[in-house]
């Protein structure tokens, strides 16, 4: 039976900065998730269809990859923000780092966010 899993990686550094924000940094992943499921659900998907994970590590691309062998996902969808394409060229980013190294058969939709 397929299934969507959504996931939601929070860089450890980013974690530390919104725990010292006095912000609970996986209450906040949790949120992100729940409001991603609304839309699915309000799409007509069946609740026992999705499941949230959320993820802490060093490394987002490692930690996105890491839960798509284990959850041996055949597709990934990820938003992308902030850089520009050569920016993300010179630079790498996670989007970028994903689509090189998944090792499992999988396709990366990235969207502009």
């Amino acid at each position: 039976m397929s299934r969507i899993t959504l996931l939601r990686v929070i860089n450890l550094a980013l974690y530390l900065k919104r725990v010292r924000e006095g912000i609970d940094p996986e209450e906040e992943a949790k949120r992100t998730l729940d409001e991603a499921k609304v839309f699915l659900l309000q799409a007509g998907i069946a609740e026992g269809l999705i499941a949230t994970r959320i993820m802490v590590g060093k490394d987002s691309a490692e930690e996105i990859l890491k839960g798509a062998e284990e959850g041996d996902y055949n597709l990934i969808i990820m938003g992308r923000k902030g850089r520009s394409a050569i920016k993300d060229l010179i630079m790498g980013g996670v989007s970028s780092r994903v689509l090189q190294c998944c090792k499992n058969p999988t396709v990366a939709i990235v969207l502009l966010l």
